[in-house]
């Protein structure tokens, strides 16, 4: 089962500082608390490429908080996590960091590994993650099938995007207070940042299809994904 947290630090505190923190003491406590993991990245936020515009709504922070790092888990069942992470979450509350952890399926519509095999294969250097709130009104079924449907779309308009993974939230897990849930995240990766700058666009053809099930969007950038070392 796959797992995700989305932490933003705390108040006023310096962000890269934190996510040092994270990467450096956080995530050493969980992989010497947590025996059942199966594995674990990490990913940390950036700032936008130069120049790029994603004409979406603003989102304001009760309906989607932002997030400074990402980490997403593995794990065989929802026990498993409840039983070894919660407690380790204590160390988020300690430093009142914000932070939601969600159980998850995810759809891999596009397959990272085909352009990163073989002797001129490489990691992505940009990613961005799209926390989505679907429509009022709607049932969570029927976003799903609108939004798989959608695929077709998204791999024809952006065809530098290495990686299309929809990831369904099926759970709140645990989060700190006041921390709104999404129903979903997008997770979208490029080869190159000169590949997304020159081709990506957000065009009208998307925007209608995405009318029916999507009602707030809230995109940040990250780099490549950092493994978790198990030992």
């Amino acid at each position: 089962m796959k797992f995700v947290s989305f932490v933003t630090a705390p108040e006023g505190h310096n962000q890269r500082e934190f996510v040092e923190w994270f990467i450096n003491e956080h995530v050493p406590a969980i992989l010497e608390g947590a025996a059942t993991l199966r594995g674990g990245v990490t990913r940390r936020r950036i700032e936008p490429p130069a120049h790029i515009q994603l004409p979406m709504s603003p989102v304001t922070r009760d309906e989607i908080m932002p997030c400074d790092i990402l980490m997403e888990l593995w794990f065989s069942s929802c026990e498993d996590f409840r039983r070894e992470i919660i407690p380790i979450e204590r160390r988020l509350r300690a430093e009142r960091a914000s932070f939601i952890s969600y159980r998850v399926t995810p759809r891999l519509q596009k397959d990272p590994r085909i352009v990163e095999a073989g002797a001129t294969g490489s990691r992505p250097e940009i990613t961005f993650i799209g926390s989505l709130k679907w429509l009022p009104g709607i049932s969570p079924a029927f976003a799903a099938d609108e939004w798989d449907e959608h695929t077709a779309i998204a791999l024809r308009v952006q065809p530098t995007m290495t990686k299309y993974e929809q990831n369904l939230v099926r759970e709140v897990i645990s989060r700190s207070p006041g921390m709104p849930p999404i129903d979903a995240y997008a997770d979208f990766s490029f080869n190159k940042v000169a590949d997304f700058v020159s081709s990506f666009a957000y065009t009208e053809e998307e925007a209608q299809d995405v009318s029916t099930f999507r009602h707030r969007t809230l995109v940040t950038f990250f780099e490549d994904a950092e493994p978790m070392r198990l030992k």
